[in-house]
This record gives structure tokens, C-alpha cells and sequence, in this order.
């Protein structure tokens, strides 16, 4: 790659980790009611750099240089229509006062960009749709991009985003100082949309690749912003933090060199990331007494802290599951109880109550469900049913690597 293409790229992947934080900076300065400018002028400095950068080199204090000509390219915009703004000389020169500052104060940046975070998961509007407003203001996808990582048309992403969008600018005060975000509720919610958030980009659903590591990393900025910044529900924001450490540190290890899923009782574990395993063992200790999430890291740094798979503490995960059932009952977390139990136990042991399972109708028929029987049959040593599970498990799914995994399985009890 050139010195041109390698500024693009460095450029492009600046926009990502950027964009949430002028776009949440200047729409706490300029008002909700201005989204649409604030976007434009954050898109504008970006072309900007891309312009300038290839020739002029870029400056060492690359986010701050981003602010200084976002800002004024919004506050030129505001200008040139002060009557539709409503705005004086006096008070956008206040604002321009005020947005240099912001551009230079760190707490200021991780305040604004927590608010527009908190914004855009309390509107009234699906999780999903909460997700995509997420990702796009505060990670720097496009249209394009969010349709393609949450399998959506083009057409459906963009529609959804103008309702969203729409609402925000509706409500331009909801930025401003004393907007009541830090509560438990809203705390919890946010929780919520970076923990799907995440999933969504660590088994991909629709997809011929298994991770989507933007998704991730994404959810990932955003939940250590949360831990560093909001106090409320910090135990579960580190213990969701802990989570998505463990899963990142065994990324490398559940694909193999031909894109086909590795299961975990086949990974090489020594292509686990020890410095990001360090990390999540650091959050989980951190979180010491969260809820959910904090149980959903305990279980994961179990299968973690384990040198192989065959001396994974079942007993453990046993209990842990058992404590996740209480608080958080759920079909998948019962699922997974009933797997911890067919190693801890025996597999027979397990299979009616897995097999009364087909009858709830979140798992119905579904691909989890069916590749779980098929695993516990084919241990128990039932080979021709647990064919039949596996290929029904794989005409269930439609991730492509899950369908190749599938059929792989089903070849080896045939």
C-alpha cells in the first residue's frame, strides 16, 4: 500500500474511533435540533483531512485538529442561516468559545460522548434499530455498512435511521446539562445494546464470516467509557467488560485458516490472547459483585482459567449456570445448564429434559437447540439420531460457517 492508501486507511479508521466523539461534542453545544448540520460538518472535516492530510502530513494531535474544523464547519453553517437558527453574533461566538474547550478537555469529551450514548439507546424504538443508531453516530458506520454487519437492505437501514433521527431532533435540550441519564434504568439499558451489540458481531447470524470484529470492538469502546465514567451498575459494566475481554482473547483460536469454526472443545488454546485474558480476569475482579453480566464473565473465565478442555470445572459451571437461572430464567440460559450438567454427569442423563426443550417456543426448531442434541446424543453414543440432528441443525441456520460446521459433524457420525 502507498503513502496515499495508508493515509486513507489511517484515516478511515480514525473516522470510527472519532466520529462519536465530535458529533456527541458538538450536538451538546449546538443543540439535538442541529444533528443533520453537526453531521455534515463532522463528515466535511474528515473529506478535509483526506484532502490535506496526503500532502501536509497528519498533524500530531489528529482529534483535536477534527474538532477545531468540525466545529467551524458547523458553526460557519449556523452563520450563514442565523435567522433559521435563531442565533446571535453574541451567542455563537459563546458556542465557538465552548467548543474549542470541549475540544481539549477529556472529562467534557467522555461526558458529551456518554450522553449522546445514553440518547440514543433510550429512545422508544427497537433494540435493534437502537443498535444501528448506536453503531452509526457513535461508531462511524454508513448505511452501507450497518446493512451489511445486521443484515438489513440498504433501504430498510436508512428509513429507520430517519425515524431516529427525526425523534432526536425533536428533543434538542436532551443533551444539555442535568438531562437525567445516570439512572438505574437507563444504565441497564445501554448494558443491554452493547452486550447485543457485541454478540451480534461475535457469531455473526447471516454471514459466510463468523466474527465481525468492528461490531466488536465498538461495543467495546463504548463499555469502557462506561466503566471509566458512570458510577451506577459499575460492578456489571466491568463484568460486561470482563465478558467481552474472554471472548475477544479466543477469537483467533475459533477459526481455523479456511474461515470454518473451530468448537471449543477442538481449539488450540495456545492461540488464546494471554494479554487480553489478563484484562478480562482484571474487569472480572473489578466487578467482584454485579448481577448478569458479572455471572455471564465468572462462567467464561472458567472455560478460560482451564489448561485443557477435558479439565474444564463442570462442577462450576454447574452452579454458576444455576445462580444465572435464578436471576436472569431464560430458555438459552437453561440450555446451557443442561450441557454443563451432560459433562459434569452424563450425557444420557441430561437428554429428556434437553429433548423437552423442542417445545419451548424460543428454541423451537432452532439451530442452537438442534446442534446442542445432536452433541449430547453423539457423546451418549446415539450416532444415527445425532446425524439426523446435526443436518437438521444445519438446514436450521444461516451463518455458512455454522452450516459447514453442521454438515462436518454429521459426516463424522454417519
Amino acid at each position: 500500500m502507498g503513502s496515499a492508501g495508508y493515509m486513507q486507511a489511517h484515516t478511515a479508521a480514525l473516522f470510527k474511533t472519532e466520529r462519536g466523539k465530535l458529533t456527541a461534542v458538538l450536538l451538546r453545544r449546538l443543540g439535538m435540533q442541529h444533528l443533520e448540520l453537526v453531521e455534515d460538518a463532522v463528515q466535511d472535516a474528515f473529506a478535509e483531512a483526506l484532502q490535506h492530510w496526503p500532502q501536509s502530513g497528519m498533524p500530531q494531535n489528529a482529534a483535536a485538529w477534527l474538532m477545531r474544523v468540525a466545529a467551524n464547519k458547523a458553526l460557519n453553517a449556523l452563520k450563514r442561516y442565523a435567522r433559521q437558527s435563531g442565533l446571535d453574533e453574541q451567542q455563537l461566538a459563546a458556542l465557538q468559545q465552548s467548543t474549542d474547550e470541549s475540544a481539549t478537555l477529556p472529562g467534557q469529551l467522555a461526558d458529551s460522548e456518554l450522553r449522546l450514548l445514553f440518547a440514543c439507546v433510550q429512545l422508544e424504538f427497537p433494540v435493534r434499530n437502537r443498535i444501528l443508531l448506536t453503531l452509526h453516530l457513535m461508531c462511524g458506520l454508513d448505511t452501507r455498512e450497518l446493512a451489511a454487519a445486521l443484515f438489513m437492505q440498504p433501504e430498510a437501514v436508512k428509513k429507520a435511521l430517519q425515524r431516529m433521527k427525526a425523534e432526536l431532533r425533536s428533543r434538542p435540550g436532551m443533551l444539555e446539562t442535568g438531562w437525567p441519564l445516570l439512572s438505574a434504568g437507563s444504565v441497564a439499558d445501554v448494558q443491554l445494546v452493547l452486550y447485543l451489540m457485541f454478540n451480534e458481531g461475535c457469531k455473526t447470524t447471516r454471514s459466510s464470516v463468523l466474527i465481525n470484529h468492528e461490531l466488536c470492538f465498538g461495543a467495546m469502546r463504548l463499555t469502557q467509557l462506561l466503566c471509566t465514567h458512570v458510577n451506577k451498575q459499575r460492578d456489571e459494566s466491568y463484568g460486561l467488560l470482563a465478558l467481552m475481554f474472554f471472548a475477544l482473547a479466543r477469537f483467533e483460536a475459533r477459526v481455523d485458516e479456511h474461515g470454518d469454526i473451530v468448537p471449543l472443545a477442538r481449539q488450540n488454546r495456545s492461540l488464546w490472547n494471554r494479554q487480553y485474558l489478563a484484562e478480562g480476569f482484571a474487569c472480572l475482579h473489578n466487578a467482584r459483585h454485579g448481577k448478569r453480566f458479572y455471572l455471564e464473565a465468572l462462567i467464561a473465565s472458567v472455560h478460560c482459567a482451564a489448561a485443557t478442555f477435558e479439565r474444564t470445572n463442570w462442577t462450576q459451571l454447574v452452579f454458576l449456570y444455576t445462580q444465572l437461572l435464578a436471576i436472569n430464567p431464560s430458555p438459552i440460559v437453561e440450555l446451557n445448564l443442561l450441557l454443563a450438567r451432560s459433562y459434569a454427569e452424563t450425557p444420557a442423563a441430561v437428554l429428556p429434559e434437553l429433548q423437552a426443550l423442542r417445545t419451548n417456543a424460543a428454541l423451537q426448531n432452532t439451530a442452537l437447540l438442534l446442534a446442542s442434541e445432536a452433541d449430547v446424543l453423539e457423546r451418549a453414543g446415539r450416532r444415527t439420531e445425532a446425524f439426523q440432528a446435526y443436518q437438521a441443525a444445519a438446514a436450521a441456520t444461516e451463518s455458512v460457517p455454522e452450516r459447514r460446521l453442521y454438515l462436518k459433524r454429521a459426516a463424522q457420525c454417519a
